[in-house]
């Protein structure tokens, strides 16, 4: 069976978001005295969770990649497929270097952060509405770190 280059790249996203957002729940479940409001995202990659999340979170960078790919294929729209890939490095780059080795770790973060949000707003041109809606809520909500692409 054929599938389109903009069906895989939809389904890349939605995978690895999906994966992420459940390794997320997890590690937070089985994380000793884990609270939302008092740790941060990161505590969750020291530790008994660290597998858990730094895995899914690495994880998380290899479907961007990859969904950057199919995205180029799709649409011709280069400047979001580059930053689908630089933010997949940083998720990538946050799977590999906890919170312990700080610089690394920061850096990655930010390019997380800062490519992740940038992705949701260049992708206006391609989600048609209702989930443009959808988009604009996820990628204004920062708190949810590298998931919330």
């Amino acid at each position: 069976m054929r599938h389109n280059s903009k069906t895989v790249a939809g389904a890349l996203l939605f995978v690895g978001s999906v994966q992420c957002l459940l390794g997320l729940i997890v590690a937070e479940s089985l994380y000793p005295y884990y609270s939302v409001s008092e740790n941060y995202i990161s505590d969750l990659g020291v530790g008994s969770t660290s597998l858990i999340f730094n895995s899914s979170v690495f994880l998380l960078g290899l479907f961007l990649i990859a969904s950057a790919y199919f995205t180029q294929r799709a649409f011709g729209f280069k400047l979001l497929s580059a930053v689908l890939i630089i933010t997949g490095v940083g998720a990538m780059g946050v799977g590999v270097f906890p919170e312990t080795v700080a610089t690394a770790h920061y850096l990655a973060s930010l390019i997380v952060f800062l490519f992740g949000a940038l992705s949701t707003i260049l992708s206006y041109r391609l989600v048609k509405p209702p989930f443009l809606l959808l988009c604009y809520s996820a990628g204004s909500r920062v708190d949810h770190g590298a998931c919330s692409l």
